[in-house]
C-alpha cells in the first residue's frame, strides 16, 4: 500500500518596497489631491518645504513651493469662483491660475535637468520627469478651463 506524503504548503513571498521620505511625501500629496483635499495637500507641501529646507536644498524647496501653488490652483478650479469667472467671460483670469504654476514647474524642471550628475543623478532625473508630467497635466487643465462656455 502506497502512502502519500502531505503536500508542502506553498511559500509566500513578501516584497518590501523601500521608499525615501521624499517619495512618501509625494505619494501622500498626490493622494490628497486625488481626494480633493486641496488644503491638506497644500499644508503638507508647505511642511515638507520648511522641514527639508536645510537638508535637501533649494531644488526640493522650489518643487514643494510649486506643488503648494498647484494645490491652490486646483482648489480654485473646482470652486464656485472659477465658474463665476466663466459666466463673466473672463478667459484670461481662468488661465492665470494655472499659468503661474506652469512657469514655476518649468523653472524647477530646468534646475533638475541641469543638476544631472549631482549627488543623486537618478533622483534628479526622476524629479525632472515628474515636473514634465505635471507640466502636461497643468497644460491640459488650462486648456480645459477655456472649453467652458462663455
Amino acid at each position: 500500500m502506497a502512502t502519500t506524503s502531505p503536500k508542502a504548503a506553498p511559500k509566500t513571498i513578501e516584497y518590501v518596497i523601500l521608499s525615501t521620505p521624499e517619495e512618501d511625501a509625494l505619494n501622500n500629496y498626490f493622494l490628497m489631491l486625488s481626494r480633493f483635499a486641496f488644503d491638506t495637500a497644500r499644508d503638507q507641501a508647505d511642511r515638507q518645504r520648511e522641514s527639508r529646507f536645510i537638508t535637501a536644498g533649494s531644488n526640493w524647496t522650489s518643487f514643494m513651493t510649486s506643488l503648494s501653488h498647484l494645490a491652490v490652483a486646483e482648489k480654485f478650479y473646482y470652486s464656485l469662483e472659477f465658474y463665476k469667472l466663466c459666466m463673466l467671460k473672463k478667459k484670461e483670469a481662468r488661465k492665470a491660475s494655472h499659468d503661474g504654476v506652469l512657469k514655476e514647474l518649468e523653472r524647477v524642471r530646468e534646475i533638475y535637468q541641469h543638476n544631472l550628475g549631482g549627488t543623486d543623478a537618478l533622483w534628479e532625473r526622476k524629479m525632472a520627469e515628474l515636473c514634465g508630467q505635471l507640466m502636461e497635466y497643468v497644460n491640459i487643465k488650462k486648456d480645459t478651463s477655456l472649453l467652458y462656455p462663455v
